[in-house]
């Protein structure tokens, strides 16, 4: 569904509008981030600013200089539609180009270097979560210069703050937003944007928004997990006895009489995307060429 969505809400007013295929970009709902708000950031929060206003395409094309680089872009998605759409998608914007187009963050970890992107659009993998978040966290600590972007299929909204934790530069939940959004969200990461859904979008989105703790999201995910509470309580660094009381506290607030039935719930609803954290810590989330050092 959510590449019908794509098509027919982005891809073909792209198509339609060659010379300045973007002016008809939307916020939609996005709220941008200047990476400038020092004052915010040392008191260890990040100020929501609306920038909508800001940094719309034409200020993006009047600080495009003639012999201005390309963006080199590199898309991560399983699905080779998703990623062929969007490098179309990107042949028609004269300041961004497909690096390449990779089905995985393995392949991207073993291939950062030679490829050497400006930017890396990543669909969120279930399962794949905490090893992508960790990668990214890596890359940004080496290598700045690198913008990320998150896109996901899912509906749980626990991944914005996930992702804007990591260093994540920007985050689109694939059902609600057009391509021309996208594009004006990689182009202006380069001019230290950082763009994600507001409070509002985020409500819409997921009936269950603001209702769990970080560590009750990571509870159900290991529970999806079909792990047992010993194994809960190992992979959270906690006490099985703490293990029950958050499932007692789970079962209270949500109303349902298990968590098993609760955590099968917004999966199949796409409120809740397993992190991969059964599968233990990570073992690489250097690029190749640091393991190598």
């Amino acid at each position: 569904m959510f590449l019908i969505d794509l098509i027919e809400n982005g891809y073909q007013s792209l198509g339609c509008r060659r010379q300045s295929p973007f002016t008809a970009a939307r916020p939609c709902g996005i709220i941008g981030l200047a990476e400038d708000h020092k004052t915010s950031e040392r008191k260890g929060r990040t100020s929501l600013k609306d920038t909508s206003q800001t940094h719309p395409n034409a200020v993006l094309d009047a600080g495009l200089q003639a012999d201005t680089p390309k963006q080199r872009v590199v898309i991560v998605d399983p699905h080779r539609l998703l990623r062929d759409l969007l490098n179309h998608a990107l042949e028609l914007v004269p300041d961004l180009e497909t690096a390449a187009q990779l089905d995985s963050i393995d392949e991207l970890r073993d291939r950062l270097d030679e490829l050497a992107p400006d930017a890396v659009v990543i669909t969120a993998t279930s399962g794949a979560l905490d090893e992508t978040f960790a990668f990214i966290r890596a890359v940004n600590h080496s290598r700045p210069q690198i913008k990320f972007m998150l896109l996901s299929r899912q509906h749980d909204t626990t991944l914005v703050p996930e992702a804007i934790e990591a260093g994540v530069c920007a985050f689109f939940f694939a059902e609600h937003m057009g391509l021309p959004g996208l594009i004006t969200a990689i182009r202006s990461m380069r001019m230290g944007y950082r763009t994600f859904p507001d409070e509002e979008t985020l409500r819409r989105i997921d009936p269950w928004h603001g209702i769990f703790t970080s560590r009750e999201i990571r509870l159900l995910s290991l529970i999806c997990e079909n792990l047992e509470r010993g194994e809960i309580a190992k992979a959270l660094h906690v006490s099985e006895s703490t293990v029950k009381h958050d499932v007692s506290a789970l079962l209270e607030k949500t109303g349902f009489k298990s968590v098993q039935g609760l955590a099968m719930h917004l999966l199949a609803r796409g409120f809740l995307v397993p992190r991969g954290i059964g599968r233990g810590e990570p073992e690489t989330v250097l690029p190749a060429a640091e393991r190598q050092k």
